[in-house]
């Protein structure tokens, strides 16, 4: 349990920042071209220091009902019971190196690098009962798993954008393009499969599985190799021949000087797996009857390692090196915001599109308390979340743009509750003719 202690704390410690509906509400902002190809700026050019972020969700429980009075058995009892029938955790990370955008009359343009990390996983109640709670509360009945989720994609994004405006600078339309470079990638195709257990059996660990799978994996490494051969593992990774191509497109209008529309759909495009590719798939009838392993010992540790060496063992899958593409995630981004005297109100829309969608809603205040000095308030709704209050504060005076950001105000005072998590902090430089 110690390792699982671990993984939810690295988990945690890399989620602080990332704000994709404050960035909405901040259009003036650089970092705003990265989910509206069609941003524009006064002529003049715009550099984005290097800047990390990242966002967090985790829609069945949060740190603090995992490690509650260190109870964990009892407390992962009622995480399973209390789980629903679709749950989602997500984890999405970006670093941007390098960000430049400019205008010169209607013309605009930008390009840069991403380096981004994407996990989502969807998974069904039943099959988590299953692997903590054992067959016993399923005796008697046919358990079907087939709504399991699972993408893991790091890569790297060259890209080029360019937007134009028409009438008096009152719409902009923009296409951005991109050139992508596949790190690694591990994700399920397929998986169906269920589990029985007869009434009449003697043995009540006996489950009769069909399984029906499929995993692809690309230049998927153990993290001890990494660690121990930095310089290896790098060299590993740009020798890679996964390259892959998407797009972004958008528009923004200005409606009767005090309304401004943003709707923009990004990542459109596929990614192809060619380098080190192992799929494991499996199509298969078996019966698991348990493994042997002493109650009385205190290594929960090793209880997890043996599990899963027992499973791997019965299920056998088979090992394949088939190239395979995957899509890229389409997000589609829209917000509408109405000007006041000293600032604005909007509201926003996000929508990553996964199997089942995440879909964020927002409704944000600005308030200008100077030409240089912004502070917006913003509540949102984020997948069955709703006490996520969030902030952002910019300080822009030429050519200094400072920002920073917040979704969730609460994660930030008491971080046991996490569930969801998004912010970004940086500085650009912007140099207007």
């Amino acid at each position: 349990m110690r390792l699982i202690n671990k993984l939810f704390l690295l988990c945690f410690i890399s989620t602080s920042c990332y704000s994709q509906q404050l960035l909405q509400a901040q259009d003036f902002l650089l970092q705003h071209s990265n989910m509206q190809p069609a941003f524009t700026i006064k002529n003049g050019i715009g550099v984005g220091f290097p800047s990390f972020s990242t966002s967090y969700y985790n829609s069945a429980f949060s740190l603090n009902d995992l490690f509650r009075d260190n109870e964990y058995n009892k407390n992962i009892d009622d995480i399973v019971n209390n789980l629903s029938n679709d749950n989602m955790f997500v984890l999405r990370q970006c670093f941007s190196p390098i960000l430049i955008v400019g205008q010169h009359n209607r013309h605009n343009f930008s390009f840069g690098l991403n380096q981004k990390l994407d996990i989502a996983l969807n998974y069904p109640k039943n099959i988590i009962q299953l692997l903590w709670q054992g067959n016993e509360p399923f005796i008697g009945e046919e358990v079907e798993v087939d709504n399991i989720y699972f993408d893991y994609t790091s890569k790297f994004e060259y890209f080029i954008g360019y937007s134009h405006s028409f009438f008096d600078k009152r719409l902009t339309i923009g296409l951005k393009s991109k050139l992508i470079k596949g790190l690694q990638n591990a994700s399920v195709e397929y998986a169906n499969s269920t589990f029985n257990t007869k009434d009449e059996v003697q043995n009540y660990f006996e489950l009769t599985a069909n399984t029906n799978y499929l995993l692809n994996t690309s230049n998927v490494i153990p993290i001890t190799e990494s660690i121990s051969n930095i310089l290896g593992t790098l060299k590993y990774y740009s020798l890679s021949q996964n390259y892959g191509y998407g797009f972004d497109i958008g528009f923004k209008a200005n409606i009767a000087d005090k309304f401004k529309f943003n709707f923009s759909v990004c990542d459109l495009g596929k990614i192809s797996w060619n380098a080190n590719v192992i799929n494991y798939q499996s199509d298969a009838s078996f019966v698991y009857n348990g493994f042997t392993y002493d109650v009385n010992a205190d290594d929960q540790e090793n209880f997890f390692d043996s599990l899963l060496d027992s499973l791997k063992n019965e299920f056998n899958p088979e090992e394949l090196s088939n190239v395979y593409s995957t899509q890229l995630t389409p997000t589609y981004n829209g917000s509408l915001l109405y000007a006041l005297t000293k600032g604005s109100i909007g509201v926003s829309y996000n929508r990553v599109n996964y199997t089942n969608p995440f879909t964020s809603y927002a409704i944000f205040y600005t308030h200008n308390f100077s030409e240089q000095l912004a502070l917006t308030i913003q509540y949102s709704y984020v997948e069955r979340l709703y006490d996520n209050l969030g902030f952002s504060l910019v300080y822009n005076k030429e050519p200094i743009q400072f920002y920073v950001m917040s979704s969730n105000l609460y994660s930030l005072i008491n971080y046991n509750q996490l569930q969801f998590s998004s912010g970004i902090v940086g500085i650009n430089l912007i140099f207007n003719n």
